[in-house]
């Protein structure tokens, strides 16, 4: 990447499988750094566990504020490169990480849906913590959840919220 071209923000690290968890305990020293993960509840015979998943696999989100810090990050063991698409690194808004972080901080349920899914009619939530953003209804495995796009990722998150809870946009 030419130095001149670089631009500040959150860049997404591509990650050897299952070492999301080592680079960002080696990374978060030195840089801001986002690693979103969900838990969910497994039962193994009698027996509940909680578990800690990775959101995104592979994937650890880095604010970047210049070149030196992206060849600095590049060096860490268990990186194999930003994620790119069209040949250009992607570069996720601070809006998308501030609520993937809303999304992960308050809803229980959450999956990365596959970005083709998200169709439907677009709402506004009306009720709780995400009142007054705009989101994307599906039905998705029988239930109604909420999907907001991570344009960037060409990802989507979903959680389950009732419909009641969305109001229709003029």
């Amino acid at each position: 990447m030419n130095i001149s071209k670089f631009r500040e923000g959150w860049y997404v690290m591509y990650t050897k499988s299952n070492y999301e968890k080592k680079v960002f305990q080696e990374l978060k020293v030195h840089f801001d750094i986002f690693f979103p993960t969900t838990k969910k509840i497994v039962q193994k015979s009698q027996a509940k566990r909680v578990l800690e998943k990775p959101l995104f696999k592979s994937y650890v989100f880095i604010y970047l504020k210049n070149e030196k810090e992206r060849l600095k990050a590049l060096r860490t063991n268990g990186v194999f490169n930003y994620v790119n698409i069209a040949g250009k690194p992607v570069i996720v808004t601070k809006k998308e990480i501030d609520t993937i972080k809303l999304f992960i901080g308050e809803l229980s349920n959450i999956e990365l849906a596959p970005y083709e899914i998200c169709i439907g009619q677009k709402r506004r939530i009306n009720f709780g913590p995400f009142s007054g953003y705009d989101c994307y209804i599906v039905d998705y495995n029988g239930n109604d959840k909420v999907i907001v796009r991570i344009d960037s990722l060409k990802s989507c998150v979903s959680a389950e919220l009732k419909k009641v809870h969305l109001a229709e946009l003029c």
